[in-house]
């Protein structure tokens, strides 16, 4: 629950700070998760510090960084630090708000859903939230490929970090009421989404409506759902919303079916096999209502599931 707009936290929490003779007038600060600093996150400022600045890394993982000062030319030491291996990776990116990694997640099987593959968050091109130069830099840095525009097309202004991107999938996302529809364009608009999603060249993709909460939760609802991620996770992951600028959400936010609990009945009922199953429920729903290939989630499950990490 959030109490006032300072308590906001939907970025990732770091401080790194250093010490300098005064001679320089601007930083470049290096980070990598390899000694090599292959595909390194730079970042400059006139200040000895960065905080809540730097947000692009993936829990479970050891990163190195050191700094340059631009006038003396010299540069530090390299330090490292490991990051929490938490399932929740929320990245800070700039005037964008509500992004994170869809990886952590653990399905009932024991399959951790991969990160770096799938990101959700907020609009790149409203009033609140949008994709400025730091979100550009982030963007580009993850190497995001793909967009899924939950608004449909009448509201896309353009590709956030890449105007000129041709891998965008709209989808005219209603929030809830998706379980509903009898719309046949928005049913082949999600069978042409997870198709996409079913080749592995198309990685990483970024889906969003405009706040990154109720149309984008129902996308992560059934993407999470299909991998076999419980529903008291898929849960936990629609409420963190609640965290950020754009205000809070509970399961039953809304009345009734408008819900995310609503859905989740919803899909039970409609789609269940009587087993308890989500995993059977949403497959069922994506395949004999949204006509999409069993053959086509095997694939999305393959690239997005790391099967390795199943315990014994």
């Amino acid at each position: 629950y959030i109490a006032a707009p300072h308590a906001f936290q939907d970025y990732q929490n770091t401080s790194f700070c250093w010490t300098d003779s005064g001679k320089n007038s601007e930083y470049t600060v290096y980070f990598a998760d390899n000694q090599a600093f292959k595909n390194a996150f730079i970042v400059t400022t006139s200040k000895t510090s960065l905080t809540n600045k730097v947000g692009i890394f993936a829990p479970g993982r050891t990163y190195y960084w050191f700094v340059c000062g631009k006038d003396t030319g010299k540069c530090s030491a390299v330090d490292s630090f490991e990051v929490s291996n938490t399932p929740v990776r929320y990245i800070t990116a700039g005037k964008v708000v509500n992004v994170r990694d869809l990886g952590g997640r653990v399905s009932t099987d024991g399959n951790m859903v991969k990160y770096e593959l799938v990101y959700r968050g907020g609009g790149l091109d409203e009033d609140t939230t949008y994709a400025d130069a730091t979100a550009l830099h982030v963007f580009n840095y993850l190497g995001m490929n793909s967009e899924i525009e939950l608004r449909g097309g009448c509201d896309h202004k353009y590709t956030g970090w890449n105007e000129n991107n041709d891998h965008v999938y709209y989808i005219k996302c209603r929030e809830y009421e998706i379980v509903f529809t009898s719309d046949t364009e928005v049913k082949s608009q999600y069978k042409r989404t997870f198709e996409a999603m079913a080749d592995k060249k198309n990685y990483p993709f970024y889906f969003h409506c405009s706040a990154g909460a109720d149309r984008t939760g129902i996308l992560a609802f059934l993407i999470y759902g299909m991998l076999g991620v419980p529903y008291e996770d898929i849960r936990a992951d629609y409420e963190l919303t609640s965290f950020s600028v754009i205000g809070r959400r509970l399961g039953d936010y809304y009345d009734g079916n408008l819900s995310m609990d609503g859905v989740y009945r919803t899909m039970m009922e409609k789609y269940g096999d009587g087993s308890g199953n989500l995993q059977v429920a949403v497959r069922n729903f994506l395949t004999s209502y949204m006509g999409i290939e069993s053959k086509t989630l095997d694939a999305v499950a393959d690239i997005l599931l790391d099967k390795n990490s199943a315990s014994v």
